[in-house]
């Protein structure tokens, strides 16, 4: 089983991003980074040492 876990924080420049689906606009930053805090809250809640990384703006 994994015990840990390497996560990389959304950088801004997400909303830059190519698309499959340009008709639904940008993604939103704030609703990427709630989403993000709620997928690392439940890789904690399954028992894994979860590293974070900061965001790439490059």
């Amino acid at each position: 089983m994994f015990r840990y876990a390497i996560t990389r924080r959304p950088s801004r420049s997400l909303i830059n991003g190519i698309s499959q689906t340009p008709e639904k606009g940008k993604p939103d930053y704030e609703r990427a980074m709630q989403q993000y805090d709620q997928y690392v809250a439940l890789l904690r809640q399954c028992g894994l040492e979860v590293t974070v990384l900061e965001p790439n703006e490059e």
